[in-house]
């Protein structure tokens, strides 16, 4: 669609449209057949795959396919690799969870539906005719440029609106599984805010806690320690190197802070019940 040029500077000049060196609340990226890319996110995103085929590895999702219509959820602050078996097109949404499917359904009340066991996995979704009309409209105004914070916002309380009404609960459980909490608000702040080498004081004092008082709500929202929940944090990004980099191991024991090999191959034994050679090794095959 030809929009005018005149018209086109009054939607720049806005204060709501994204400026260049801002991450769009929604984007599309292209990557050509052949390519390999590591990205580390910042925020939680939802990965519409437009068209084309890739294989994305994240946490302990390693090489899992993904061709047109697939909806992947990729967790704030996971490294990934994504390797491009044909040319692609990725819509991708960064997810904001203070945004809700809709005025009466949060997060929270998803998460309080569930009564299974969390599924650890990555459950991807497929777009239904619903969807793929949405994403028709939504590519058409980004290809025009219409990078405008305020309707981006609304596509993005569309697009989850939609999934709400048009996907079973068990499905949408299963694919919010990785984020949802009965606290998202705390659950977000801790995921965006927490590194491997942090005190639990440190995380404490950056929520005006007392450290008894953060461990508490910590294991009521995370059903785990503090301590526990930063080393099932750590063991995902080790078994994401482990196959997705080719660092040595002795690498990448000094690089989680090991004191030596044997202690990194404890560690990957005891989470992984496997040596890290094992785990590269059956991986590749």
């Amino acid at each position: 669609m030809n929009v005018p040029n005149e018209e086109i500077q009054v939607h720049l000049n806005c204060f709501n449209y994204g400026k260049s060196k801002e991450v769009p609340l929604i984007e599309i990226k292209n990557y050509e057949s052949g390519s390999v890319h590591q990205i580390t996110n910042k925020s939680n995103m939802i990965v519409i795959v437009l068209s084309g085929v890739i294989c994305f590895s994240f946490g302990k999702t390693y090489n899992k396919q993904a061709t047109k219509g697939s909806i992947i959820m990729h967790p704030a602050k996971y490294a990934s690799k994504i390797e491009i078996k044909e040319d692609v097109t990725l819509v991708i949404f960064h997810l904001d969870v203070s945004l809700n499917f809709c005025d009466h359904f949060s997060f929270e009340m998803l998460y309080k539906e569930k009564k299974e066991k969390k599924n650890e996995g990555t459950y991807i979704l497929n777009a239904n005719n619903v969807i793929k009309n949405y994403l028709t409209l939504l590519t058409t105004v980004l290809n025009d440029g219409l990078y405008c914070n305020y309707l981006l916002e609304i596509k993005l309380k569309e697009f989850l609106f939609l999934l709400r009404f048009y996907y079973p609960m068990e499905e949408l459980k299963a694919f919010f599984a990785q984020i949802l909490t009965d606290d998202l608000e705390f659950s977000e702040f801790i995921r965006k805010h927490s590194s491997s080498d942090m005190l639990i004081s440190d995380l404490a004092k950056k929520m005006h806690y007392s450290t008894s008082g953060f461990e508490k709500r910590f294991k009521k929202v995370f059903d785990m320690s503090p301590s526990q929940w930063m080393q099932s944090q750590k063991a995902q990004a080790i078994y994401h190197e482990i196959n997705c980099s080719t660092k040595t191991f002795a690498e990448l024991g000094y690089e989680f802070g090991f004191s030596s090999p044997s202690h990194f191959n404890s560690f990957c034994k005891k989470h992984f019940n496997n040596s890290p050679g094992n785990i590269r090794k059956k991986n590749k095959m």
